[in-house]
């Protein structure tokens, strides 16, 4: 992903789930976003790809970091479950 950050907003219960975590994400879930700010700092050059189960919190955090400043935010359409059907997709062909 170079130059991108993926960013889960998902609890880390759901990490471990049947959807899993896309591999190198961050984990800092929606409503720690605003208190942990600082710790995005660091990536406020890059772009971050907000993800969620299905596009609604990854959709809300998106909003969180665009309002403080961050430039280059992305929310994945669809979140994880949309990624995990289009990698099984993937494996039939």
């Amino acid at each position: 992903l170079g130059n991108s950050v993926i960013m889960e907003v998902r609890e880390p219960s759901e990490l471990k789930g049947e959807l899993g975590a896309i591999q190198g994400g961050i984990n800092i879930t929606v409503v720690q976003i605003t208190q942990r700010l600082n710790e995005l700092e660091k990536y406020k050059e890059k772009e971050i790809i907000t993800v969620c189960r299905s596009g609604g919190r990854a959709h809300a955090a998106a909003a969180i970091l665009l309002k403080a400043g961050f430039k280059k935010v992305f929310n994945m359409s669809g979140g994880m479950t949309a990624f995990r059907q289009a990698k099984n997709k993937e494996k039939h062909f």
